[in-house]
Parts: C-alpha cells; structure tokens; sequence
C-alpha cells in the first residue's frame, strides 16, 4: 500500500504474486538481520511511504512495516511506533517500483489487470479475484495468458462477508514486457454472451484449453473460496482499524 502524508492510502496492491511475495519478504528479511535498530520516525509526516501488511487469517495476527527513504537512506520500520534499520537501497527500489504499478509477477499483473477492469461496473465494499492460469504463452517482450477467472464484490451488513456481486469466465489477457520484466496490459478479453459464448472462446483460446475453459464447475469452489478469504483478510483489517 502507497501512503502520502497523514497517512493518506493513494494506491492499494494486494494480493501479490509468488515473485513478489518473495520480494516483500526479502525486504522484511533484510530489516530482521540487521543489528543496529533504532527508534523510528512520525510516518504520519512522510510526503511517501510503503506499507507491508502481512495477515496471517489462522491466529487473525496482522503485522505492519513502513518502508521509506530518510536522508538518503533506504528505511523498514516495524509499526507506526516502532523500531527501524536500514535496508539494501537495491530492495527498496524494487519495492518502490512493485508500488508503483510496475509488476514482474505475472500473477501480480493478472490480478491488478482484472480488477482495474471491473473496477466501477459492480456492486461490493471490497473487489476481488482468483485466477487460474490455464496455458501461458510468453515471448521476449510480449505475454498473453488464458485464464479461468472468478471475480467477486462482498459487503458486510452484518460484520462477515457476504458476496453481492460476481462473475466466473474464461478470459485472455494480453500483457506487453518492458527491458526490465515489467508487465503492462494491452488486451482484455472475454467470452461473448448467450449462443455465441462457446463460439467465441473456440475462436480465441488454444484448441488444447478451449474445451477446458468451457468447463467451469470444477474451478469454483476453489475460486470461490480464495476470494472468501481475502474478503476475510480485509474485514480483520477493518475491525482492527487497519483501513
């Protein structure tokens, strides 16, 4: 999560891909090893900085760090009121591009890509989504993925989840690579509706998957219960005054 002064959210990630999950821990990894800690600095009064929320769901524990620059120093501090230490300039950076929309997972892409899609033409408090890759294919500065998609909006009339809205398709997603890994999307594309659906996706999807993504039913429930999840992750962090 990117913040501005005063604690202002200006952009939101989560979740991340595998590749980027490493890249956070990492970071976190780099800030526990390092032995000289000190007290940490007013987050409220940074122009900029990222949160780490780490949400373990099990023993309902989240865990916040703040990364940010002071004095020409790469800094992680554990908590509002916690300590902080120095982090590689290189991690940091990494990390700084990750928040600023410059994904190198494929996983992350596909995640921001389709909610951005969605984003206003459904009902929901929270928005979000579950993908299975069902082929990918990649070239040096090019990617176009097909995937089986749940995508999803809760509210919380009653203090749990409760799905409003929802869709469950095949779609492709076609992303452009930059020189250093970053995907950008360039095409979103789903199936059409009524008597023309099967056609379509015969049309667009590799003749080994078609008949595959036709087939919903034996991705939903997975699907359905990982977007259960998240909205559950997000109602933990509301009621701990997170968001």
């Amino acid at each position: 999560m990117k913040l501005g002064r005063g604690g202002k959210r200006l952009s939101l990630l989560a979740p991340i891909g595998e590749l980027d999950a490493r890249l956070v821990e990492e970071v976190v990894t780099s800030y526990a090893l390092k032995s000289e800690l000190r007290p940490g600095t007013d987050i409220d009064s940074l122009d900029e900085c990222f949160l780490i929320r780490i949400t373990r769901l099990e023993s309902e524990e989240v865990r916040d760090f703040y990364a940010y620059q002071q004095n020409g120093q790469s800094v992680l501090q554990m908590s509002k009121d916690g300590l902080c230490g120095f982090i590689d300039a290189e991690l940091y950076a990494s990390l700084q591009a990750l928040l600023n929309g410059q994904y190198r997972d494929i996983d992350t892409s596909i995640s921001q890509a389709i909610l951005d899609h969605n984003a206003g033409t459904n009902g929901g408090e929270f928005r979000t989504e579950s993908h299975l890759i069902l082929k990918k294919v990649e070239h040096q500065r090019a990617a176009t993925v097909y995937l089986m998609v749940f995508e999803a909006g809760y509210d919380f009339p009653d203090g749990s989840p409760k799905m409003v809205s929802g869709s469950h398709m095949p779609i492709a997603l076609t992303f452009s690579k930059d020189k250093h890994g970053a995907y950008t999307p360039t095409e979103y594309w789903q199936p059409m509706d009524g008597t023309d659906y099967p056609s379509s996706i015969r049309n667009r999807f590799p003749a080994d998957i078609a008949g595959q993504a036709m087939d919903t039913q034996p991705y939903v429930q997975q699907q359905r219960e990982t977007c259960d999840q998240a909205a559950r992750r997000y109602l933990l962090w509301l009621r701990s005054g997170l968001l």
